[in-house]
């Protein structure tokens, strides 16, 4: 069995180490997330109560600390979240704080997503002087 030569001007080369390896990249996407990285619901739900739990204890409502105390929180519940470690996932996290008077109140969001891969938590608080409520949305993105 003899191989095939080539010469380079400076001498011969041996044709079999001229062949050329191709790598074959495949795309990196994703279409769903793997079983144990999804968003999960129990676990954002009890980081979002003690959040609120934590921060409004025996705060009074003001108009000016309501707005503050609404970032703060969501800043807060989407660092907690992200720390859970679900790849590919938009965290967007909203924040509802309300004077408690003698009244009643319904909260209500919409979101346009993947009910097979997306999902939701949600939790409430509440003291003498104030109410909030904590809505923090998963959507996997691919």
């Amino acid at each position: 069995m003899s191989s095939s030569t080539k010469t380079d001007g400076g001498g011969s080369v041996d044709a079999k180490a001229e062949e050329v390896v191709r790598t074959v990249m495949l795309p990196t996407y994703k279409m769903e997330p793997d079983l144990n990285k999804r968003f999960n619901v129990e676990n954002v739900r009890r980081i979002a109560t003690s959040t609120l739990q934590r921060h409004l204890k025996g705060v009074k409502y003001t108009d000016d600390s309501a707005m503050e105390h609404s970032q703060r929180l969501s800043d807060d519940i989407k660092r907690s979240v992200l720390a859970l470690d679900i790849p590919r996932y938009k965290v967007i996290v909203q924040v509802t704080i309300g004077e408690r008077k003698d009244q009643a109140i319904h909260v209500a969001s919409r979101c346009l997503w993947d009910a097979s891969t997306d999902n939701y938590a949600s939790a409430s608080f509440q003291n003498e002087h104030l109410w909030a409520v904590a809505t923090v949305f998963g959507m996997y993105t691919d």
